[in-house]
């Protein structure tokens, strides 16, 4: 926060007390989906995982001014991806996400030709069904996009590019605090491909140190309370963490 301009120790809430800030481990499930668009394909289907994320809450002490009382209240929250394990791994497989606020979702993804060769400079539409809401991004020089911090729901995505067929791959889900992965290999020509995106609710069983889960993988969200120690927050948030938080001996929370 300080590399932005933000003084995060000079914030105050509503009754003049100094914002804390909060962070945990948590677990989902069924929420995250992974896509990839080969040309001519009829149906894609998504694979649905377990996630382990990290998070960090900004927070208010309330009118009373004392922390971790019933009138607290969180004014922002960020999150990000540590690890996600489908029904066929043996073990979480450790990941590198972007940090999402609040509940929102985002959808990325790699964008190639039918060689294989990545693609900069694609435009990449998502628009929310139910709103018609649109939000755009252009793949870098590694074929790479992300369109973050957007609203959960059913996208369809358009990703076109001079020379190469426009692809539409609809039906596409977005769940909140996760990134829907969506790859799309472009083929030559004129005309418009469109696909429609079938995920399968595959069954998901999952243990943790005190929860053993077996249901379709529908979204449920399970929050294990581990709160994690500052050191480990700067390791998970290392663009937030800067000016946010002190060296703190008490888990879970960082005094404002």
């Amino acid at each position: 926060m300080t590399d932005g301009g933000i003084n995060f120790r000079g914030l105050v809430d509503p009754w003049g007390h100094p914002y804390y800030v909060r962070y945990s481990i948590e677990w989902e499930y069924g929420d995250k989906t992974r896509i990839t668009y080969q040309p001519d394909s009829k149906v894609q289907t998504g694979t649905l995982v377990t996630r382990k994320l990290a998070r960090i809450r900004i927070m208010s002490s309330g009118s009373d001014g004392r922390a971790n009382t019933s009138d607290d209240f969180a004014v922002a929250s960020f999150s990000r991806d540590i690890s996600e394990q489908s029904g066929k791994d043996l073990v979480p497989e450790p990941v590198s996400s972007e940090p999402l606020s609040g509940n929102t979702g985002a959808i990325n993804g790699i964008v190639t030709d039918i060689t294989g060769a990545v693609m900069p400079n694609a435009a990449v539409v998502a628009t929310l069904r139910q709103t018609g809401q649109a939000f755009t991004a252009t793949s870098d020089s590694d074929g790479a996009y992300i369109i973050r911090n957007i609203p959960p729901g059913v996208y369809d995505v358009s990703v076109s590019a001079p020379g190469f067929r426009t692809t539409e791959v609809r039906g596409v889900p977005v769940h909140s605090t996760s990134i829907t992965a969506l790859n799309v290999v472009l083929d030559v020509g004129a005309m418009t491909q469109t696909v429609e995106v079938t995920v399968q609710a595959a069954k998901v069983e999952t243990a943790t140190s005190s929860i053993v889960a077996g249901k379709a993988a529908e979204g449920t969200k399970v929050r294990v309370h581990e709160e994690t120690f500052t050191p480990r927050l700067r390791e998970y948030f290392p663009e937030l963490s800067s000016g946010l938080l002190p060296s703190s001996p008490t888990p879970g929370v960082a005094p404002g």
